[in-house]
């Protein structure tokens, strides 16, 4: 959350929940139980809306859960308005300051809110007017990526460790700890996207372990085709799902299967590769872990990069092997996190290179 949040508002406007664990517990606490509650305003929105107007929603969904919903909304809202004053400040000064301090994604919406409404000739009054009419819709978003953005990767990396510490999986913690030798500073982005193996794993634990593999809905504008069906009338709610997508057998032999060997080309791997050129590309069209379009995940690069970096940290130092994995099958939810057993998600055995002594 932290990485997260300093890469949407700003480092020094971002949650800092490693600094603060108490603020932490309470979010995460929040964010968690709230979850259960997510089918309600999400596929059936106006019966949620009246139930509440006619008092009725406690019946479904428990009061706590619209104090814990208030506590994350304000939360957004100071780190939003933190960051408005990063840029009202850097437009004062001339320059934005500390690069680490600037927040990224929220001015991306923010020019792209005053281009669309005012113009590129606009007056300082002008945007300083829009901004404050603007800023309950930009926090509805805000909340959107940064809720997004921290729960999808660990949830991504838990399934992957569980993968590659199964017995029958275990030879790709020695093809991954292969290639990491090879590479002087794990810690160099560039490295670490240079590494077809790595790459691999991940697409194959985000292809079979999707931690948003539920339902993408959307509206349908007039007339819209959608695949076979044309001239679909306006106002049609419609969705796919990732976890569909990614189970075609058509487009991936064995799907239930964890097989990082589809994801190689077989050029540069004629042993392990399992796929054409022309299955990759196909692989890759509909791939669908991270969305796509203009709604597409805004901070895709930074996740993998953040799930890269922490593999390559725990597999070129630790052998590991799973102890209790009987909590790893998805909840049937929109985001699918483990379901958990015993209090736990998920228990490994890790064992240290350097002197084999487990810990």
């Amino acid at each position: 959350m932290d990485f997260v949040s300093a890469y949407i508002f700003g480092l020094k406007n971002g949650a800092n929940y490693t600094q603060k664990p108490d603020m932490g517990r309470k979010f995460f606490y929040d964010y968690k139980a709230r979850q259960a509650y997510q089918f309600w305003p999400q596929d059936v929105p106006k019966l949620t809306r009246f139930l509440s107007k006619v008092g009725l929603l406690p019946l479904v969904i428990p009061k706590w859960v619209s104090k814990a919903n208030f506590d994350i909304e304000g939360w957004i809202i100071s780190m939003q308005d933190k960051a408005e004053q990063t840029v009202q400040q850097a437009e004062r000064e001339g320059e934005k300051g500390d690069p680490q301090d600037w927040p990224n994604v929220y001015v991306q919406l923010r020019h792209a809110l005053i281009k669309s409404k005012l113009g590129s000739n606009a007056e300082k009054q002008q945007v300083a007017d829009m901004v404050q009419q603007q800023r309950l819709e930009v926090a509805s978003e805000m909340l959107d990526h940064t809720l997004a953005g921290f729960d999808t990767s660990s949830i991504t990396l838990t399934f992957l460790a569980y993968e590659l510490s199964l017995e029958e999986n275990s030879q790709w913690q020695e093809y991954l700890r292969a290639e990491l030798a090879g590479v002087s500073d794990i810690t160099d982005a560039k490295a670490l996207d240079s590494l077809p193996i790595l790459q691999a794993i991940m697409m194959e634990a985000l292809r079979l372990h999707a931690a948003i593999p539920g339902n993408q809905p959307r509206v349908t504008p007039p007339n819209a085709q959608l695949g076979p069906f044309t001239n679909l009338p306006a106002n049609v709610r419609v969705q796919a799902q990732a976890w569909s997508l990614h189970r075609n057998p058509d487009v991936f032999p064995e799907p239930e299967t964890f097989n990082p060997s589809r994801w190689l080309d077989s050029n540069a791997f004629p042993e392990l590769a399992t796929s054409s050129a022309e299955q990759l590309k196909e692989m890759n069209k509909w791939f669908w872990a991270f969305g796509s379009g203009g709604r597409m995940c805004v901070g895709s690069n930074l996740a993998m990069l953040d799930m890269k970096a922490i593999v390559a940290g725990v597999w070129a130092n630790f052998r590991t092997r799973v102890q209790d994995g009987r909590g790893m099958v998805h909840k049937g939810c929109y985001v699918a996190d483990p379901v958990g057993h015993n209090g736990n998600y998920l228990v490994l055995r890790i064992e240290e290179l350097r002197d084999e002594k487990p810990i």
